[in-house]
């Protein structure tokens, strides 16, 4: 699937969608980076994720300890 984290947003993702939480981690990531030039830290990552709608099981924000299960990028 080549579409960025912009036009993938939780809600518009359809029921069965191949997209798992880690890749959508890792789309953020990658769009942070395309966006900003740099690898974003976790604090930005999260942020980021969080203007895209993509936030915790409660509605927060990604904790940082989330990303470290979920592995590289």
């Amino acid at each position: 699937m080549n579409a960025g984290i912009e036009e993938q947003q939780p809600s518009e993702v359809p029921a069965g969608s191949d997209l798992t939480i880690v890749d959508r981690y890792y789309l953020a990531w990658k769009a942070y980076q395309d966006l900003h030039g740099e690898q974003p830290s976790g604090k930005e990552l999260s942020a980021h994720l969080a203007r895209n709608r993509i936030t915790g099981r409660d509605g927060s924000p990604v904790s940082q300890a989330a990303f470290l299960r979920s592995g590289p990028p």
